[in-house]
């Protein structure tokens, strides 16, 4: 439990730099799948004919148009490495 509290506390504090940070993309381990607003960071992407529900973690429910790959770095103690 206290390992829970800590790790709720920890991801409270990444909404400002999502929203100071447009170009960075949070990846959740945790998630299956990630989801993206950016059409020009896929390298691939195949567009649905018409938009598909999806259910977030949350219980809520957002749309995709299409589905993709986007290539990432990652910024590991200090240097940015490829995905």
């Amino acid at each position: 439990m206290k390992v829970l509290k800590k790790r709720k506390k920890n991801l409270k504090n990444l909404g400002p730099v999502v929203e100071k940070s447009p170009d960075y993309y949070l990846i959740h381990t945790g998630a299956s799948h990630h989801v993206s607003s950016k059409l020009n960071w896929f390298t691939l992407c195949k567009m649905f004919d018409a938009p598909l529900p999806l259910r977030l973690g949350n219980g809520r429910c957002m749309y995709a148009k299409g589905i993709g790959d986007i290539q990432i770095e990652m910024l590991v103690k200090g240097k940015w490495n490829p995905g």
